[in-house]
């Protein structure tokens, strides 16, 4: 199925630098008519968003990318795509909340956050 096709405004991926896998994620993956935001530290992350959609990229040096798009009026939203390693150690764990904690503080109406946070029972 080719992404173009599938009509979706933004589309997430977790993990795009898989363990066992000889295959990279590259700009020419860059589907028409979507803009690629990708963090490519540990596994990666990235996210792909219509062209239509104004937006700006933020990246950290955490598996995570987020994007914030203008919607109606002033309402802007905030979406962030994070990958966890099952790994991770406690400090890991410590930047991973604060990142989260300043993204439910940033000035947006409206937050989205998938991904992969590997969490353990």
């Amino acid at each position: 199925m080719k992404l173009e096709s599938t009509k979706q405004d933004i589309i997430g991926l977790s993990e795009i630098n898989p363990k066992n896998s000889r295959w990279t994620l590259e700009q020419q993956d860059l589907h028409k008519g979507y803009t690629l935001y990708d963090n490519r530290y540990g596994r990666g992350v990235a996210l792909y968003v219509r062209f239509y959609q104004v937006s700006r990229s933020k990246h950290d040096n955490m598996a995570s990318v987020w994007c914030e798009l203008k919607l109606k009026d002033s309402d802007k939203l905030l979406i962030g795509v994070v990958y966890r390693s099952p790994a991770s150690t406690y400090s890991d764990n410590k930047k991973l909340l604060t990142l989260l904690t300043e993204a439910v503080h940033m000035n947006t109406s409206h937050i989205l956050i998938s991904g992969d946070f590997n969490y353990l029972e």
